[in-house]
């Protein structure tokens, strides 16, 4: 009986040698082309990168800024969230007397910023020794605009000391105490300011930053501005 075999698979030289399988020969041009880019394809990837970078990147500083400005009215309404339960705790009195600049931190001894009337309010940590932050005193803005944002004596909010008070007299309803910690004036009843409406006048609004000695505001355009009856409202300078 004859035994047929099946001849043993071979690969030709020709296909060892980088020919195509019709035994024709593929060239290194060929070759080059089908694993990498030309030079035209590459520069056509990069002007197509350096578009959409132009298109995204001021959308991206657009929602950073927004970003920014709803953060630091979240925070505004903390303050006044506080200064009411404040006050309600407290006859009706507001805290202070106050700084005009306030600071993003407090401690138990510096009574000139509201992080020492309201910490508890704001479920922080009773103030031992140094400076403990209060994030509800930090604005976003200003403190992506800051060369040391972990600076304990940054001021990024400051009291309003637009409008007239009781008796005729301009200044803030928070009271004013000098950096010796003297009170000048003390801070007021809700119920006494026989004044406008409390929508109307402003108690907390977003301090500008400095930068080389050019004050410049946290969010561009406006302030955001904390008012009596704790409303915020975006308000140009």
């Amino acid at each position: 009986m004859k035994l047929e075999s099946t001849p043993p698979a071979f690969t030709s030289t020709s296909q060892a040698r980088g020919a195509t399988p019709s035994g024709r020969p593929c060239s290194s041009t060929a070759w080059r082309r089908t694993m990498g880019f030309s030079l035209i394809e590459l520069l056509a990837c990069i002007a197509t990168i350096a578009i959409l970078a132009a298109i995204l990147v001021p959308v991206l500083a657009q929602m950073r800024n927004r970003a920014d400005t709803t953060g630091c009215a979240a925070n505004l309404r903390q303050i006044g969230m506080g200064a009411a339960m404040y006050a309600n705790d407290h006859q009706g009195t507001l805290p202070g007397p106050l700084r005009i600049l306030q600071k993003a931190t407090y401690n138990a001894s510096d009574a000139g910023h509201l992080g020492h009337y309201l910490y508890l309010y704001w479920a922080l940590p009773t103030p031992r020794g140094g400076r403990q932050w209060a994030p509800a005193l930090y604005c976003p803005g200003y403190r992506r605009l800051d060369s040391d944002p972990d600076n304990v004596d940054v001021t990024p909010y400051r009291l309003a000391t637009t409008g007239t008070l009781p008796n005729n007299r301009n200044g803030t309803p928070f009271g004013y105490t000098g950096n010796a910690g003297t009170a000048t004036t003390y801070p007021y009843r809700l119920s006494a300011m026989n004044w406008e409406e409390h929508s109307k006048i402003p108690a907390v609004m977003d301090y500008d930053h400095t930068v080389d000695g050019v004050k410049t505001l946290s969010h561009g355009t406006f302030r955001n501005v904390l008012y009596f009856d704790w409303h915020v409202e975006q308000v140009e300078p």
